[in-house]
């Protein structure tokens, strides 16, 4: 999961199985199809939801290597104004085109807008049950899909004020994950309004939800991937709170780390970028299959 929690800093955790997200964390998503590109692909009524059902991490092996899957399709149902932007998406798509073996590609469908709920908080349970109304796409024989939804409001687990705590995205199932679009664009707000000359800009934090978010979706960090070599952060998620668990990398320069602040951000052909994974992360990919 991705919260804020402190001042032009983003905070990704773990929630325990026994709160409310159970079994979720952070999230986000692909490359970009347009309908009529010819991928063979299920529709809903004859779908396979073996592993659309599974848990967080389980099919890690299965986005990494090219067979069975030698496909991936990325679906996103957005409320009208909350679907991610072209650039966020091709961030995501090169992200995962040099990670996956996938021989056919990695291709995005995006729906038309989907309408709003009208809520300002969803519980996972309400996540799940717009899930089951608008995806229309499901894994076969060959092709693997992933469903991103983007609502409106924000996470019923969100604290809003002057020190706010936002949920920004939840990966909370094999291949499904939602965004909380309205929690991304208050925090990039807040890092403004804090300080004018942030580098914490919505575009990062779009780029940053969208590619960490994934990564938990192929099993990162030990979240049903096997560690190569420990990496895993062992403390304090938010300031002044317990050490816990929460699948995360130690190192602030990956971005697998638990947070992202102006401190681990980095610079890549002269223009400030999120960071990617670091030589740990992609050694427990590689393992698995990876590229």
């Amino acid at each position: 999961m991705l919260n804020v929690a402190r001042k032009n800093e983003v905070v990704v955790g773990f929630v325990e199985a026994s709160k409310r997200w159970a079994g979720c964390l952070g999230v986000f998503v692909l490359s970009i199809l347009l309908t009529g590109c010819g991928i063979d692909v299920q529709k809903e009524g004859t779908q396979d939801v073996a592993i659309e059902a599974r848990g967080l991490g389980s099919v890690s092996a299965n986005f990494l290597q090219a067979q069975p899957y030698q496909e991936l399709l990325i679906e996103i149902s957005a409320v009208s104004g909350r679907a991610p932007s072209q650039v966020a998406l091709s961030h995501l798509e090169t992200f995962l085109e040099s990670k996956l073996n996938k021989p056919r590609g990695v291709h995005i469908v995006v729906n038309e807008p989907i309408p709003a709920t009208g809520r300002e908080r969803h519980s996972i349970e309400q996540i799940r049950e717009l899930e089951r109304q608008h995806r229309k796409y499901y894994s076969n024989d060959s092709l693997l899909t992933v469903f991103y939804l983007f609502p409106d409001g924000f996470s019923v687990d969100d604290e809003i004020g002057l020190e706010s705590r936002l949920t920004l995205a939840v990966a909370h199932q094999a291949t499904s994950v939602v965004v909380f679009a309205d929690a991304l664009r208050l925090r990039a707000v807040t890092a403004e309004q804090d300080s004018p000359d942030t580098l914490l800009t919505y575009q990062l934090l779009e780029k940053f939800a969208l590619t960490h978010e994934f990564g938990h979706l192929l099993g990162l960090v030990n979240l049903g991937l096997p560690m190569v070599d420990g990496h895993l952060h062992s403390g304090e998620i938010y300031s002044g709170g317990p050490a816990v668990p929460h699948h995360h990398c130690h190192n602030p320069r990956c971005l697998m780390y638990y947070r992202i602040d102006e401190d681990t951000l980095v610079e890549r052909l002269g223009n400030v970028e999120v960071p990617d994974l670091d030589d740990f992360c992609m050694n427990d990919l590689r393992a698995a299959g990876g590229r």
